[in-house]
């Protein structure tokens, strides 16, 4: 229920980034415009593919099935935090910048963190664990 109420979030999140394209369109602001058109994109894609593991997983699918939606969901949110961090660079104050980064580094770190959940119920290869005090280093 968790990963489909993620896909409903990230849904209106697309309703809420066309909303914002009109409104970048009345204002003529071309290249906001464009920015929002290329997240538009990524944002469905990544709900549709999110609600589809959620069903996946209710439906009893097998794990196989539910990782592929993961990791398509994964790329399409790292295409996502592409998008966020070319809106970041746009802005001409300090602030929105430091937040559009931030926010690009997070989503690209859960992007990381799902398409290796993906993997792994796809029956990939896992990462190699770090052997003795490895896990000190950072």
């Amino acid at each position: 229920d968790e990963l489909r109420e993620a896909a409903t979030c990230l849904q209106e999140a697309t309703d809420k980034c066309r909303l914002a394209k009109e409104e970048a369109q009345a204002d003529e602001d071309v290249v906001l415009e464009e920015q929002l058109v290329n997240m538009v994109g990524p944002l469905a894609a990544a709900s549709q593919a999110l609600e589809a593991a959620g069903a996946g997983i209710l439906q009893k699918q097998s794990l196989s099935n539910i990782g592929d939606h993961l990791v398509q969901s994964a790329n399409y949110l790292e295409a996502l935090a592409n998008c966020i961090d070319d809106l970041a660079s746009l802005s001409t104050t300090v602030e929105p910048v430091e937040a559009g980064i931030v926010s690009s580094q997070r989503m690209k770190f859960a992007a990381e963190k799902m398409k290796q959940a993906g993997t792994e119920l796809k029956g990939g290869e896992q990462p190699a664990k770090p052997k003795g005090k490895a896990w000190l280093k950072g």
